[in-house]
């Protein structure tokens, strides 16, 4: 094993313990209340009000884009 020196990263574990524990807490809902914890935490701190939030999905082109970046190998315009 090599020697840890201050430049070695922290050993934290093997990938089976990481990927364990990862599974653990999806099943316990982990990353959900860490976003509720985070939510409050910028309410408490900023305010968010999220009453009249909406969003839209659509996908348009750029009117100013450049035409080549994104674009499909292959796929007429």
């Amino acid at each position: 094993m090599a020697a840890v020196t201050s430049a070695s990263p922290p050993r934290r574990g093997s990938d089976r313990t990481i990927r364990r524990r990862l599974a653990d807490w999806a099943e316990r809902d982990v990353g959900v209340e860490l976003l509720k914890a985070a939510l409050a935490a910028y309410d408490q701190m900023i305010g968010l009000d999220l009453d009249d939030l909406s969003s839209d999905g659509s996908i348009t082109k750029s009117p100013c884009g450049s035409g080549t970046f994104g674009s499909i190998p292959g796929r007429s315009r």
